[in-house]
């Protein structure tokens, strides 16, 4: 650590640092170690691809580049449907055997200072370590979420119209169904997104928002009053803003992004000028992590929409959106300080990657879009860093 001086160095009145403090000057030098990556933790992204059992890795490089790490990859169950970070150190991917057999979910464990990932691994009664098989889930499970806490993970399993849950083992990320899983909820739900104790889950063909509260201590959940509520019509994946007080949800059927404000007792309302025109056939929704701004994959017209959120919950398309991508865009998703937006073209096996300006708009970075040579039509990303 620097010891901190409010004195101006003695310098020459011409010389380049003339009357920096010695607090100025590490600033300087942190802002630079951060431009050029220096630090313990690497920046990287995990990709999953209904057409491969395996995650990939890739490297993050300071200009947004991606690099594939061709020597870290594992497998995943059959069909990888989602992939979702907890905690900052474990990763899980919800793994689909179609619609009449129970899924899985698998886990693992992220080397933060290298990046890479690997199967997550607990002591046995023999005092060694071996790796952890998928836990089972519900029939096709599609969507994951973490509570922002990293005790909890949540599945939807679409086809037996329920919600897996689970405890987080913080030391080995390990997974063990919480008592009374799993529980009900409405038909078909397809994404899931969890904020201040509540579980947002959006339903398929039934045009409904189910808000389930968890326990803290527990992870049990309980449906909150008036649950599910009313909204659009074919809903696919739905996100929450970091302050928990406004929910956003793509109805591929209307072409649209739903809005809603959420109350103190997490009962959801619409938001004055809600449903807000999207592309064509809108998958995918992600808040930036500043909840400035909305990022919504449109798959049937190959682009990102991107608005800005107004005080209100309110969104306003930024200049230039909708944004081209690669074809068949199917999730979206920023790196943590929200600079950079990565997007995987499921029907171009490729992840496009974007510069987010201040204003919100998106500048695809040199080299993009990027191949994802071992992932087959990517549909989950997680980000780390």
């Amino acid at each position: 650590m620097f010891q901190s001086f409010n004195r101006p160095i003695n310098r020459s009145p011409g010389h380049p640092m003339a009357f920096r403090s010695l607090p100025a000057i590490c600033a300087a030098l942190l802002a630079l170690a951060v431009t050029i990556g220096c630090g313990s933790n690497t920046s990287a992204i995990y990709v999953v691809g209904t057409g491969t059992p395996e995650v990939q890795t890739f490297r993050v490089g300071s200009n947004g580049a991606l690099t594939p790490n061709t020597s870290n990859f594992v497998s995943t169950g059959a069909v990888a449907q989602a992939i979702v970070l907890a905690g900052g150190q474990f990763a899980y991917v919800a793994n689909s055997a179609g619609n009449s057999v129970s899924g899985a979910v698998s886990q693992y464990k992220i080397n933060r200072s290298s990046g890479t990932i690997s199967t997550v691994s607990v002591v046995t009664t023999s005092n060694t370590t071996a790796p952890t098989g998928p836990v089972p889930a519900g029939v096709n499970p599609v969507a994951l979420a973490a509570d922002p806490g990293g005790k909890f993970l949540f599945v939807a399993n679409q086809a037996s119209n329920n919600i897996s849950a689970y405890t987080i083992d913080g030391s080995s990320g390990a997974l063990t169904a919480i008592s009374g899983s799993p529980f009900s909820t409405a038909a078909s739900p397809s994404g899931l997104a969890a904020q201040n104790g509540f579980l947002f889950v959006s339903h398929r063909g039934s045009g409904q928002i189910s808000v389930f509260k968890y326990d803290s201590a527990s992870g049990a959940l309980s449906a909150v009053s008036g649950s599910p509520f009313a909204a659009g019509t074919d809903l696919r994946a739905l996100d929450v803003d970091p302050s928990g007080k406004f929910l956003y949800a793509a109805d591929q059927a209307t072409n649209r992004v739903l809005a809603f404000s959420v109350q103190s007792s997490g009962a959801i309302s619409v938001i004055q000028g809600s449903p807000f025109a999207a592309g064509t056939a809108p998958v995918s929704v992600k808040v930036s992590p500043s909840g400035k701004f909305l990022y919504v994959a449109n798959f049937g017209s190959s682009n990102v929409s991107v608005f800005s959120i107004g005080s209100s919950g309110a969104l306003t398309a930024v200049s230039g959106s909708p944004f081209p991508t690669d074809a068949n865009p199917a999730v979206v998703q920023t790196n943590s300080a929200g600079k950079l937006l990565f997007v995987g073209n499921q029907g171009a096996n490729t992840i496009s990657v974007f510069i987010v300006t201040a204003s919100g708009a998106l500048q695809p970075v040199d080299g993009s879009p990027f191949k994802a040579s071992a992932i087959a039509s990517p549909v989950g990303i997680v980000s780390l860093n």
